[in-house]
């Protein structure tokens, strides 16, 4: 009995177990390049409001994107909520909006996409 205590005191009897350390920020950039937005972002719902170059979005509501918008074809499905990035005319390269910009009137928000 005592060859027995005194094996597992020096760890002789002992289960090894593989350590993976989980950690929640790491964890949470995995999940997060993993999620995937389906159809070009079609039915995203997000509040992400800033394009691939670093522009505010416009308000959907506001003056100059409601004259950009005039006469355009958009799926009534997608809500034009505040500032954020949609997806209204099912457009092949993704979510978009309108900004502000002296060279260009609307610009493409950085989302994953589903392949």
């Amino acid at each position: 009995m005592l060859m027995i205590i005194l094996l597992f005191l020096l760890g002789e009897n002992r289960t090894t177990v593989p350590f993976s350390p989980t950690l929640p920020h790491l964890q949470e950039k995995t999940q997060q390049r993993e999620e995937c937005e389906p159809e070009e972002g079609l039915s995203y719902r997000g509040t992400l409001s800033v394009t691939v170059s670093g522009d505010q979005c416009l308000p959907w509501a506001s003056e100059k994107a409601r004259q950009l918008s005039y006469k355009k074809d958009f799926l009534e499905e997608v809500p034009l909520v505040e500032n954020y990035c949609r997806n209204p005319d099912h457009d092949e390269d993704g979510v978009w909006c309108y900004v502000d910009h002296p060279n260009m009137t609307y610009n493409y928000c950085n989302l994953n996409y589903c392949e």
